[in-house]
């Protein structure tokens, strides 16, 4: 007989509880393993892209690119 915490962590593993690769394919009409080899810096967004993630998270293409750092330095 399977317990009530093993039915519970195989129904979470089950779920898509964390919809942030989920939300942002929907958003740039890509697939969530295209956002996930992005992430893993598996693979790197051609310019378009990049400009369309930005514009969906609402930062300047230039945050994506720079470390955060060597912008504060040119400000």
């Amino acid at each position: 007989m399977v317990n009530f915490a093993e039915q519970y962590h195989r129904y979470m593993a089950d779920l898509k509880y964390n919809r942030l690769k989920v939300v942002l394919a929907e958003q740039l009409n890509v697939t969530e393993i295209t956002v996930s080899r992005w992430t893993s810096n598996k693979r790197q967004p051609h310019l378009e892209q990049l400009f369309a993630i930005a514009n969906a998270i609402n930062v300047s293409p230039r945050e994506l690119i720079n470390d955060p750092q060597s912008l504060q330095n040119n400000i």
